[in-house]
């Protein structure tokens, strides 16, 4: 089964390694096992396509995908108008980002001192 991938936020791109660039428009094919992993890991938006279907898969398979993406946090995030990224929960900064502002992924941007100084604590 194939996935395609497309960013969440109009206008961005990502390079996805390996299988080219996805924005918002326009997808990056990938196999499925990749695309579920960018869904939760970078919070992209994955359509998944059957090749062979044997009755109820492609639902579950969707299903799956969805629950997946509600459960996991995105592992970086940043704020629409903000010039770095957060991938530590106990960033205060990144935890007073509001939920409209907030967007998956890096965004381009550098990390955060203050996710950088938590990082650093945990090695």
């Amino acid at each position: 089964m194939t996935a395609k991938v497309y960013t969440t936020a109009p206008g961005h791109e990502v390079w996805i390694a390996g299988y080219g660039p996805a924005t918002n428009d326009v997808p990056a094919l990938v196999p499925e096992h990749v695309g579920v992993e960018l869904a939760v890991v970078a919070g992209l938006r994955v359509e998944f396509h059957v090749q062979f279907q044997f009755e109820g898969e492609a639902e579950s398979l969707a299903h799956e995908a969805d629950d997946a993406m509600e459960a996991e946090e995105p592992a970086f995030w940043h704020a629409v108008a903000g010039s770095v990224y957060h991938d530590q929960p106990a960033c205060s900064l990144g935890n007073n980002i509001e939920p409209e502002n907030r967007r998956p992924g890096t965004g381009g941007r550098m990390l955060c001192r203050e996710c950088a100084k938590l990082k650093a604590r945990e090695e």
